[in-house]
């Protein structure tokens, strides 16, 4: 009888956010360093040199993701925003015959505090957090049998745990959903897992704001993880909407130990001098307001 190991924390990126990776794993290490779990990265082209430079930080078993849905004929605007390694937190229902509970992580997080604590929940079988807006918000059309005014979560933070009733029969039931929707999907693998609580009558344990918290909610300081779950990431310097030193910390040491970078658009003039003098300092054309305060703020301190 095989005995299964406790837990299990997910992460899924294409080798151009290798970067985002490193982040999260830095993260983990400097705020739950007691943490124990088996770090599993589904990618499909991370290089060999960044894998041995993620090794370094936290060991990961590296595992080549390929959906196992032929997506001909789908139209390529149904992922806009999306890589087709999002689908592979799908295989989280795979790993519960080997782990007592797996826990997914989005790549665009920032860990800055303990996480332990997160293993506690899922006592349903599944934890995520509930959001505002109804299921609707994950489709452009309605979807058949469905309540789509029904209630909605968040699936960038997945916990799972093998008390999930049926759960092998879920993965399959997941692919097959994602491809005859595909069409109509907004948000990639959060509208299928969302149709799933539906259909298989899941009791979701609600996992707090805390461990899946969008910069602009208010006690983001209390926050243990920051998910800006939008078009806007921690490294999207043309429209950098969230500055968090610590984010920007761990991507500079992962830069230094030889990591891929960030190839998305470089900084303006303004974040590649002025931030390099006093990173706090607000951007004068998208922060004229805060950026007088914080002048006046200056002149007081006689700085």
């Amino acid at each position: 009888m095989l005995i299964k190991k406790d837990r299990a924390i997910v992460l899924g990126a294409t080798g151009n956010l290798s970067y985002a990776v490193a982040n999260v794993l830095m993260g983990i290490k400097k705020h739950s360093p007691d943490l124990k779990a088996d770090f599993i990265v589904f990618h499909n082209d991370i290089s060999e040199n960044d894998q041995n430079l993620l090794n370094s930080i936290i060991p990961c078993k590296f595992i080549v993701y390929e959906m196992p849905i032929n997506t001909n004929g789908v139209a390529q605007s149904s992922f806009p925003r999306y890589s087709k390694l999002a689908f592979s937190r799908y295989e989280c229902l795979k790993l519960l015959d080997e782990y007592k509970k797996v826990l997914w992580m989005d790549v665009d997080i920032l860990v800055q505090k303990d996480i332990s604590k997160i293993f506690d929940y899922a006592k349903t079988g599944i934890s995520l957090l509930q959001e505002e807006v109804p299921l609707q918000e994950c489709f452009s059309i309605p979807i058949d049998n469905y309540d789509m005014k029904g209630s909605h979560y968040n699936s960038g933070v997945l916990l799972l745990s093998d008390n999930l009733f049926e759960y092998n029969k879920m993965v399959d039931w997941l692919y097959s959903k994602t491809y005859e929707h595909a069409n109509y999907l907004k948000y990639a693998d959060q509208g299928i897992i969302n149709l799933l609580v539906q259909e298989f009558k899941l009791e979701v344990d609600k996992l707090p704001e805390k461990y899946n918290c969008h910069p602009r909610k208010k006690d983001i300081k209390n926050a243990c993880t920051v998910h800006p779950y939008s078009p806007q990431k921690f490294w999207c310097w043309y429209e950098k909407m969230y500055h968090f030193k610590e984010w920007d910390q761990n991507n500079k040491k992962w830069l230094k130990m030889g990591g891929t970078p960030y190839k998305g658009l470089k900084y303006d003039f303004w974040e590649k001098i002025v931030k390099n003098i006093d990173y706090d300092c607000p951007h004068p054309i998208r922060q004229p307001g805060k950026l007088f305060k914080f002048i006046l703020k200056k002149i007081k301190k006689g700085q």
